[in-house]
């Protein structure tokens, strides 16, 4: 199995390094590195448990472990380029108008994340609608 952490695996694949970026990001500043990418990890592990509660990382054939590493690199760079929708309340200061909690929850996950968890078909249902086939 993949030993690298989330934060060498950044690295390798966009580039960049993790740590200058989130020492960069003010609601961060208390933050290490490694609690920046522990929260990311359970991010992504919760959204795969939500739809898929017999998730279970280490019986994943190796694609599929790729796959979902490659998600929580992803969804790093989401939040690090973007806003942390896990965190945002809804409220938009510019417009005074307030997010619903389905967009905030939509908008929580990237298009590149959710896509290599589609891929890694760890995905089952989506947890609104638990009789539905989960389509992204």
């Amino acid at each position: 199995t993949n030993m690298k952490t989330l934060s060498d695996r950044y690295s390798d694949k966009l580039g960049e390094n993790l740590g200058n970026l989130v020492a960069t990001i003010p609601q961060y500043d208390t933050i290490t590195v490694d609690g920046f990418c522990n929260r990311i990890h359970d991010f992504i592990e919760d959204y795969i448990m939500l739809r898929n509660p017999t998730y279970d990382f280490e019986s994943l054939a190796p694609y599929q472990k790729t796959l979902v590493e490659d998600a929580e690199v992803y969804q790093a760079f989401y939040v690090v380029h973007g806003v942390d929708f896990t965190q945002a309340s809804g409220y938009d200061s510019n417009s005074g108008a307030l997010m619903d909690k389905a967009t905030i929850r939509e908008r929580q996950i990237c298009d590149n994340a959710r896509n290599r968890l589609l891929r890694a078909r760890v995905l089952h249902r989506d947890p609104r609608d638990m009789g539905a086939r989960y389509d992204g």
